[in-house]
């Protein structure tokens, strides 16, 4: 679908509407390819902190990796590479500065879509979503 920018430009981008749960898994696995690992393969926190990585930027990057299909900027569109990395990360970003926030409005419905429910906020057979405390008044 393509999106006309305030600027001239525009985007294509695959439908919020039309995605799937491969489209979530390729998503994630372009994120945990941005995400520093130990030799041994585990994330590697302690140099996330030291190299400052934003969590917002990831999954941007990510989004856009995954779902622009085309754009009018003279420069090669992110994509993801055949092993499921961003390709192209160092162009994201430049583009006029409206151009960046109009663009990341258009990716916030896909993060939304995309992120997984928190088990924590579900209830379950046995649960009715309420809690067992009652509310007391103070004068009774």
């Amino acid at each position: 679908m393509r999106h006309e920018l305030e600027s001239g430009a525009w985007v294509d981008m695959t439908p919020v509407d039309e995605l799937r749960g491969r489209d979530r898994d390729r998503y994630e696995r372009a994120v945990r390819f941005q995400l520093p690992v130990t030799e041994t393969g585990d994330l590697d926190a302690v140099r996330g902190v030291a190299e400052r990585i934003d969590s917002r930027v990831v999954r941007r990057n990510a989004a856009m990796g995954c779902f622009i299909t085309a754009w009018s900027y003279g420069l090669p569109v992110p994509g993801l590479d055949e092993l499921g990395r961003v390709a192209h990360p160092e162009v994201i970003g430049d583009y006029p500065i409206g151009d960046e926030d109009e663009i990341e409005a258009l990716i916030a419905p896909y993060l939304a879509k995309l992120r997984r429910p928190d088990p924590k906020e579900t209830t379950t057979s046995s649960s009715n979503g309420r809690s067992k405390a009652r509310a007391v008044s103070p004068t009774g």
